[in-house]
């Protein structure tokens, strides 16, 4: 991240923004620049991602970027309806192959967004979402010991459309919150349907800081006679940084009323270990870089020296992106107490659990 930082920075002018939103995002503002400035300044900035050469335990890691381009009238436009075009324009560079430029085009930029955030109104209006689970191994036993729910979005046509797609913009909307809570309100159902489910749910981090959520679990596995231990809230490591008190205050609500805390990503941040004096959390999801392949001695270290810290602690680990079983063999040697990744099981539809699921 300082890498790129300054890498950015160095072919920004002195009246330029760079801003980092979050984990792997950052955002520029261009003042007085059109169209063509901005899409010569992205070039560049594209250029100086590509050519850095970082070196990480012997291994030479090459960097690539996707880079969304909106313009703005100040006076005319949001803050969060920028930044939403500006997001959707970058997941259309992702779309398109990666490594690329795409400029939003003014007369549709406002159009697209209006058009994703209208999609995702009608969707919480009318409840189509729908959760798809993963299934996570206990190492110690072999048997699938619980599932991550994933959410997905349906379209007007009855397909999916991936979190990534609209996940962001519903951030930059105000929109994540009730999403959350369907995704919620869903895995509760889910588990007073199959009492043997134990289910990890992702929230995301404006929901943090929202101690109505706790309330809002509360209720609904009371109303459900649900064991509130059946389920794991997680949330980003880099969410939980960003809002370190709300994420403390959200963990102990979370732990008073039965439900355990998961940090998700644990280890993509420099100051992880120490991140763990101040968010109290009952699982450790180790960052899925440390644990794909080709794996380097570094990472093994940091594997097996995070396993260490939370056995210390009273923690559990989860290794995600397990890709082979010879990773899976690795993870049981070095103490780890589950494996997540397409090797153990790829993400299906929640209605097929049971159903020799």
């Amino acid at each position: 991240m300082r890498s790129v930082s300054h890498a950015l920075r160095e072919r920004l002018r002195d009246s330029d923004d760079l801003a980092r939103l979050g984990g792997d995002e950052f955002a520029v503002i261009l003042a007085h620049s059109a169209a063509d400035e901005a899409r010569r300044v992205a070039g560049e900035l594209l250029e100086a991602v590509r050519s850095l050469s970082i070196v990480v335990g012997g291994r030479v890691i090459r960097l690539t970027a996707s880079i969304g381009v909106a313009t703005f009238d100040a006076a005319a436009t949001s803050a969060e309806d920028v930044l939403a075009v500006a997001d959707q324009t970058m997941h259309t560079a992702k779309d398109a192959g990666r490594n690329c430029v795409v400029v939003a085009d003014p007369a549709q930029g406002g159009a697209v967004l209006r058009g994703r955030g209208f999609q995702i109104r009608e969707a919480i209006e009318h409840g189509r979402f729908c959760l798809h689970l993963q299934p996570i191994l206990e190492l110690a036993t072999g048997r699938i010991a619980r599932h991550e729910a994933l959410v997905r979005m349906v379209d007007d046509d009855g397909g999916l459309v991936p979190p990534d797609a609209f996940i962001g913009v519903a951030e930059r909307l105000g929109l994540i919150g009730a999403i959350d809570e369907w995704v919620l309100r869903r895995s509760v159902e889910l588990l007073a349907e199959h009492p043997d489910l134990v289910l990890e749910v992702n929230v995301s981090g404006r929901s943090v800081g929202d101690l109505a959520i706790p309330r809002f679990i509360e209720q609904e596995v009371r109303a459900r006679d649900v064991d509130p231990a059946r389920l794991i809230l997680e949330i980003t490591e880099t969410a939980a940084i960003a809002n370190m008190d709300d994420a403390r205050r959200f963990a102990d609500a979370l732990s008073a009323l039965g439900c355990s805390f998961a940090l998700d990503d644990f280890g993509a941040g420099f100051g992880s270990f120490y991140y763990l004096k101040h968010v109290p959390a009952d699982l450790l999801k180790i960052d899925g870089d440390f644990i794909a392949g080709p794996r380097s001695h570094v990472d093994e270290l940091v594997i097996q020296s995070i396993v260490r810290i939370a056995r210390e602690l009273g923690k559990q680990t989860v290794a995600e992106y397990v890709g082979d079983e010879e990773t899976v063999r690795a993870l049981r040697e070095w103490g780890v107490d589950f494996a997540q990744g397409f090797h153990i099981g790829r993400p299906f539809p929640a209605e097929e659990l049971g159903a020799g699921r």
